[in-house]
């Protein structure tokens, strides 16, 4: 059984939402094990806690592999953007959601969730997603903002929950 907290979307972007039947533990203290930089302005999303039995690594494998295979028509998931989903490193992947730049023929990303795995002090490994703004997001607009403006993000956040169960017990050493 996993033991995880998810904080999921709510109406309120600023308030998220606890799924308590995940049997939660409210926060945690955690270094990341790769070299990307988590800016101050993300919102976490949620977090699940790694059983000491899982391989780490493949349970990102497993996430990694369903959202890659997410398709935008609708076959699976209904998405308003374009989705890219991207290997950052060994423990973290990146998923984003493609826009049109105003000014210009460019695309890139309105709204990024990373996906890592951070380790406590305690050496719990913890599956950690994080929001953040995209480049092409209006400056002006908050990172608050940008998560209730992204119903993509909530698609897909309402499917994790699944998606991580799945890859943790596929994960098992």
């Amino acid at each position: 059984l996993i033991t995880a907290l998810f904080t999921m979307l709510s109406s309120r972007a600023s308030r998220p939402l606890s799924l308590a039947r995940f049997g939660a533990r409210a926060s945690h203290k955690s270094r990341s094990r790769h070299a990307t930089t988590v800016l101050a302005k993300a919102i976490q999303l949620g977090s699940a806690k790694i059983p000491a039995d899982v391989d780490a690594n493949k349970v990102i494998d497993g996430v990694y592999a369903w959202t890659s295979g997410v398709t935008t028509d609708g076959a699976n998931l209904p998405l308003a953007l374009p989705l890219k989903v991207d290997r950052i490193s060994e423990s973290s992947m990146k998923l984003s959601f493609i826009t049109k730049a105003p000014s210009a023929n460019e695309f890139g990303s309105a709204a990024d969730v990373d996906v890592t795995v951070e380790q406590t002090d305690a050496g719990e490994n913890y599956l950690v997603l994080r929001f953040e703004k995209g480049i092409f997001c209006p400056p002006e607009m908050t990172t608050e903002a940008a998560l209730e403006a992204c119903i993509d993000c909530k698609t897909l956040m309402s499917s994790m929950p699944t998606v991580i169960k799945k890859a943790v017990a596929n994960a098992r050493l």
